[in-house]
């Protein structure tokens, strides 16, 4: 039986090979701040941000600055594809949904991108807008949607509420955002866990394949957030700088 395994994108390094033992204090199952391999990447990937699983061991990424996807080797971190789909952009989420990758821009553009052929593409513009700020994309199998996790102003043309970080909904089989958020995450819901008074702006985010629980990940405040499906505060972790440098993407095996 393979471990399962929790991975993060740092710029230029790989943390994966997550043992599945609970962290002191918490209920995230993962040795976070103690990893069991650690790949160092390109130099190509120095703008690392998005990070999905792929299919068999292979990840996949995306630079924040190149339309392009990297397809890397889950046990080294090495490239053995790229995958050219567009221009230049700041394109921070990437998640897979067989056979179509899905990458977000911080302003909320989505490019659908079939993955033996990126002339097969569409995009898509979300009501979203560089005022939320989206870093972070995961699919939702279980309903066909994707999460889109704003790292600023949660609300669309500041239409709602103006405290916490928004994740929302996005209808693949509609081509819809969903309004209001899927999920409000708020200061207040993360003091209890920590200590210190919480900084966050969400930098990735990604479903659990084995409890379905959602990981939002922060790389400003270094914090990583365990939701319940319905958007309870499960628990929260503090990242080790020393070891999360810069944490921009997450990702699990299956």
């Amino acid at each position: 039986m393979k471990t399962r395994l929790l991975l993060f994108s740092v710029i230029a390094i790989l943390l994966s090979g997550w043992s599945p033992s609970i962290e002191s204090g918490g209920r995230i199952p993962f040795q976070l701040n103690n990893p069991d391999r650690t790949s160092k990447l390109d130099d190509k990937l120095k703008e690392i941000s998005g990070l999905t699983w792929y299919e068999d061991d292979a990840l996949a990424c995306v630079n924040d600055e190149e339309g392009i996807i990297y397809v890397l080797n889950s046990e080294n971190g090495k490239i053995t594809k790229m995958i050219h789909f567009a221009g230049g952009a700041d394109y921070e989420g990437i998640t897979y949904a067989a056979p179509f990758f899905y990458i977000s821009t911080s302003s909320g553009t989505l490019f659908q991108v079939y993955k033996d052929d990126p002339q097969l593409k569409m995009r898509y513009n979300t009501p979203i807008n560089w005022t939320n700020d989206v870093e972070g994309l995961a699919y939702d199998s279980d309903r066909h949607f994707l999460l889109m996790a704003c790292k600023e102003e949660p609300g669309l043309k500041y239409s709602i509420q103006n405290k916490g970080r928004a994740v929302y909904d996005y209808d693949l089989l509609k081509d819809s955002l969903i309004a209001p958020p899927k999920y409000i995450i708020k200061k207040k819901h993360l003091e209890p866990f920590i200590s210190e008074k919480p900084k966050f702006k969400p930098s990735g985010i990604a479903i659990d394949p084995f409890d379905c629980n959602i990981y939002v990940l922060a790389s400003i405040g270094k914090l990583l957030i365990m939701l319940s499906p319905d958007g309870t505060v499960i628990d929260v972790v503090t990242l080790d700088d020393k070891v999360h440098r810069q944490p921009e993407g997450i990702a699990f095996s299956p």
